[in-house]
């Protein structure tokens, strides 16, 4: 018997959002040593402190009171300051707290201004495999959901599902809240240097360079990463061509560069 069109789409949906592993084992794959082997790239200032984060919600889990009163300042710096860390830290931070705790339709905007931000870092810094990275190895626009678990990303479809307008609606206030910040130097916008074919050349005693984007593209860029997050997160209620190929299933969260060793 075949699916109803819509049925297919949130079906794909649902398939690309949900991880195969848990949240623990995503974790526990996250919090280790912030050191980087020799032949392996140099870690990011940002990669160290996101690396830290994760060894810091460990703790907070098991119940270190140390660990607990460094989580709540993390929290704090995010409700006061909420672009001093990357887009991409952003997403962890809303994955693990904010979105378990609130939902996802409270959570929209916020997940919006990170993902149009941190898209147009990475149409203007990085390279086309670093974006390919940030895309399917960290998972960058689904990052958030995947780390909340199962039962919100489902959320997430029913809401998508259900009230399509004030998805849009709430998305599109994400999308002006990433105009403030647009310009802003609040944190490294250069992030996406991280990933990419070029630091492990580099690494292994290559010599190679990302780049940049001219500035006189950047309004495109912008444009761009506005319309990336639209087509991404309203795919459900605002595609007219489904893809006829079956879903596959999504991969787990990898963990940051040398959190595993």
């Amino acid at each position: 018997m075949k699916l109803p069109r819509i049925k297919r789409i949130l079906l794909a949906f649902l398939a690309m959002w949900i991880a195969d592993a848990t949240l623990s084992s995503s974790l526990s794959a996250q919090a280790g040593t912030a050191t980087s082997p020799a032949g392996k790239p140099a870690l990011q200032l940002w990669q160290k402190r996101e690396i830290a984060f994760f060894q810091t919600f460990k703790g907070y889990r098991s119940g270190d009171t140390e660990a607990a009163k460094e989580f709540d300042g993390i929290l704090t710096e995010f409700e006061t300051h909420p672009m001093a860390r990357t887009p991409m830290e952003n997403m962890d931070i809303l994955g693990v707290f904010y979105l378990p705790k609130d939902g996802f339709a409270k959570s929209l905007p916020i997940i919006a201004m990170n993902a149009v931000l941190g898209w147009y870092d990475a149409l203007r810094f990085g390279s086309e495999s670093g974006r390919a990275e940030i895309v399917n190895n960290r998972h960058f626009f689904k990052r958030a959901l995947m780390l909340a678990g199962d039962e919100r990303s489902k959320e997430a479809i029913k809401f998508l599902q259900e009230n399509p307008e004030q998805a849009r609606a709430l998305l599109e206030q994400g999308i002006g809240f990433a105009e403030k910040h647009k310009n802003a130097l609040d944190y490294d916008h250069q992030w996406p240097t991280a990933f990419g074919l070029e630091d492990v050349i580099n690494a292994q005693g290559g010599k190679t360079t990302i780049t940049p984007m001219a500035s006189e593209n950047w309004e495109k860029a912008w444009e761009d990463a506005k319309q990336r997050v639209r087509g991404y997160y309203l795919m459900p209620v605002t595609s007219q061509q489904p893809s006829t190929n079956p879903p596959s299933p999504a991969p787990p969260v990898t963990s940051p560069p040398a959190a595993t060793q």
